[in-house]
């Protein structure tokens, strides 16, 4: 008997795909200066890992559609040679499959989310779907913003390496 074992052509991939993981996160900052009304952000996150990519979606609450759609391949890292402090974000190319890439909370998070999960070892291509051009407008200070990021960058790393996760 012949191996059942499905052939996918040329793609090479050591790591099993991942169940769809989703969740939703809510970010709480000042509306006002003060901390005199605070306000939540509902973002809504779902990761997915397919035989050739991975799938990344963040996007908000009152519109639940992706801004940009980006597309991020690994070699596009190597070789960099940039040296970074810790904390700061470095730039990221990225091709756009649909949207505009003029958001700087886009670009941010976008840079954030690939190099995070690339330091886990992914080496497949990353499809980013982000839309943060509403949430970058709430965000009054840097402070909020970086915050965002990291707290964000966190969830995503959780959905995608399944620490902590609940698979659907």
């Amino acid at each position: 008997m012949q191996n059942s074992e499905p052939s996918y052509g040329n793609v090479v991939s050591t790591t099993a795909p991942c169940k769809m993981r989703q969740s939703s996160y809510v970010f709480s900052h000042d509306e006002e200066e003060g901390g005199k009304k605070l306000e939540k952000l509902t973002m809504h996150l779902s990761a997915r890992g397919f035989l050739d990519a991975v799938w990344i979606f963040a996007t908000e609450d009152e519109n639940c559609c992706p801004g940009v759609i980006l597309r991020h391949d690994a070699g596009l890292l190597a070789g960099s040679g940039g040296f970074f402090l810790d904390g700061e974000i470095p730039s990221l190319g990225c091709e756009v499959l649909l949207g505009v890439r003029d958001d700087p909370l886009t670009n941010l998070l976008a840079s954030k989310i690939v190099h995070s999960v690339r330091k886990y070892g992914e080496e497949r291509p990353i499809i980013l779907c982000l839309s943060v051009v509403k949430t970058g407008k709430r965000l009054r200070s840097m402070e909020e913003k970086k915050r965002f990021l990291e707290e964000v960058k966190v969830e995503v790393i959780r959905l995608v390496t399944g620490e902590g996760a609940l698979s659907r």
